[in-house]
């Protein structure tokens, strides 16, 4: 079956550049697979990666997420937002320097943040089913 007959975006260097072609197409596939995925327990993608840097620096401010994550303020405000609403997370401010608007994640984030992890670890080993320890190494 073609790219066309799958209804997949044409690459127009992929006839030049094969490998290239196929590593954006893998990558595509992995990100749909792993988006569909979290849409059954309630999270968009992009959300669980949030989650866990939260979870791994439970009370950073958004701009330090902003800047681990590699995105802008807004797109940080409007997932935090959005995941306050579904009470994954909690917002205060913070004692030292009331501008500064912290992050934490809540049990209920901890539990959807396991889930994730789950899918995510579960993807990995469904990608790898066919390959040998050495080919997952290299």
């Amino acid at each position: 079956m073609t790219n066309t007959e799958k209804n997949l975006p044409q690459n127009p260097f992929a006839s030049d550049n094969p490998i290239g072609s196929v590593i954006i197409n893998l990558v595509d596939a992995h990100s749909k697979a792993i988006a569909a995925k979290l849409r059954t327990i309630g999270l968009y993608r992009g959300q669980e990666m949030l989650l866990k840097a939260i979870s791994d620096c439970d009370g950073c401010s958004q701009n330090q997420l902003a800047t681990q994550l590699c995105l802008d303020h807004s797109s940080i405000t409007k997932s935090i937002t959005r995941m306050e609403k579904s009470g994954y997370v909690e917002r205060e401010k913070s004692t030292a320097d009331r501008r500064i608007t912290l992050v934490k994640i809540t049990p209920a984030g901890r539990d959807i943040l396991t889930q994730a992890e789950l899918i995510w670890s579960q993807t990995e080993q469904a990608a790898a089913q066919e390959l040998s320890i050495e080919d997952v190494r290299n």
